[in-house]
């Protein structure tokens, strides 16, 4: 995630510098009130990571309302996708970056250990392929309500990311038109 997220942030600096003159982070603080009233859970096993999890978010920058859409896939072979999308809709521009990943989890420590080798971005048709060797590791949290597993935090050097769970309908719709993503079947 660091390394999406500093594509990201060098990427869009022009835009998201505020008036103090400090980046934004579109997804600070996103989902934190959907969470607030759930239990974290106490022990965190290996397959309550196994699925689709999004957060989507809109953000204002200079006259401008880009909606933002940001997934993990956590796929139990241990190989994982990050998945960003932003859409500029009075702009007609999209762009997606995708992060493909292996990933392992220590259920003692809750510690994600992401190892990211390829990252693909598509900015208005362009499309770009990067070879990466970048490790990052992630302190674990999962949200429930009972024994459902509504959301997940990864808590990192890059920030706080506070995703919540992505029905595998809504997940496989999304990617219909990325042919390099396999539907999720349980």
């Amino acid at each position: 995630m660091k390394i999406l997220t500093k594509g990201l942030l060098i990427l869009f600096s022009s835009l998201l510098l505020t008036a103090c003159g400090s980046l934004s982070n579109p997804f600070a603080g996103v989902n934190d009130d959907k969470v607030a009233t759930l239990q974290i859970a106490e022990k965190v096993k290996t397959s309550d990571l196994y699925g689709a999890w999004e957060i989507a978010s809109s953000d204002e920058v200079e006259s401008k309302t880009l909606d933002y859409t940001y997934i993990v896939l956590m796929i139990p072979n241990k190989s994982g996708l990050l998945l960003l999308t932003i859409d500029d809709k009075k702009a007609k521009t999209f762009s997606q970056y995708s992060e493909f990943f292996t990933w392992s989890f220590k259920e003692k420590d809750k510690v994600l250990t992401m190892n990211s080798f390829k990252r693909k971005s598509v900015e208005n048709g362009k499309e770009k392929i990067e070879a990466l060797k970048d490790i990052d590791n992630y302190d674990v949290q999962v949200y429930k309500a009972g024994k459902d597993i509504l959301a997940i935090r990864f808590t990192g050097e890059d920030g706080i990311f506070t995703f919540l769970k992505m029905d595998d309908e809504i997940y496989n719709d999304f990617i219909k038109d990325t042919p390099e993503l396999k539907p999720l079947r349980r």
